[in-house]
């Protein structure tokens, strides 16, 4: 519990700090590969997010007027979760709830599908949380990882980047940082494995994600935080590495260095 105070005060900081921009032509391939499942499903079915943050991936299915439930352990997130629906009208839509991901306060069998995308790494108990998407989903459901870190970095680039990351600490001494982020060393494809199993969800896909394109991010939020500037990507950049990421992925050895991971399950 210290550890999800820790985490809901840093998101909760980190929100209200920061401006909501919604863009409806922000999502990049990755993205359309762990969520075009959902899309597919019909109108009105009842979608869970969970960790929403400021990107809310169920506005896609808002707008295709499936009922979004919009959760994360920050208020302050929820808060801004809300605004942005009622930004876009699709309010009636939307559903927003503070909750703790691996202590779900839903009924069995209740939703369609169950999606995080980024954050299911920031959670202290993936195993518990796993099977608490599977237990509120409905039999069919779809249970997604959207876009969870490998494990390789962590073990390799992450090191070797660890002094620049202890400079900006001590020159931001009163920030507050994610220990999420700084326990977590990704996964791997096994690791995966595992987890459906142990939750006896049947896999779909486990699909490799981003290459070059994680570098170029990782890139401008580390000089971001360097020059206290916030350097947002190139759009037309962003498309053309995911071109070539897509060609990577089919080079034999090249394709095991992808950053992250979009897992597709489903409950039996």
């Amino acid at each position: 519990m210290e550890f999800k105070e820790i985490e809901k005060k840093y998101w909760d900081s980190f929100y209200q700090k920061s401006k909501t921009d919604y863009k409806v032509d922000r999502d990049l391939p990755f993205h359309d590969d762990f969520k075009n499942p959902i899309k597919r499903l019909p109108k009105g079915s009842k979608i869970l997010e969970l960790a929403c943050g400021l990107r809310c991936e169920g506005i896609e299915f808002a707008r295709n007027q499936m009922i979004v439930y919009e959760t994360d352990i920050s208020e302050e997130a929820v808060n801004k979760a809300k605004n942005t629906y009622r930004n876009l009208n699709i309010s009636e839509f939307g559903k927003f709830l503070t909750c703790d991901a691996e202590n779900l306060p839903f009924e069995d069998n209740f939703f369609d599908a169950v999606l995080i995308a980024a954050s299911f790494h920031h959670l202290p108990n993936p195993e518990k949380a796993m099977a608490e998407m599977k237990r509120v989903a409905k039999s069919g459901g779809y249970v997604i990882l959207g876009l969870e870190p490998n494990a390789w970095p962590y073990y390799t680039i992450f090191k070797i980047l660890l002094p620049i990351k202890k400079f900006i600490r001590r020159r931001d001494q009163k920030i507050l940082n994610s220990i999420a982020d700084d326990e977590t060393f990704g996964f791997n494809k096994n690791s995966f494995k595992k987890l459906c199993k142990q939750a006896d969800l049947k896999i779909i896909n486990i699909k490799r994600a981003k290459y070059l394109s994680e570098i170029y991010d990782s890139w401008l939020r580390l000089y971001s935080k360097l020059t206290k500037t916030n350097q947002e990507p190139n759009r037309k950049t962003q498309l053309m590495l995911c071109r070539i990421d897509t060609l990577i992925s089919k080079i034999p050895i090249l394709d095991l260095l992808n950053w992250h991971w979009s897992v597709i399950s489903q409950k039996k």
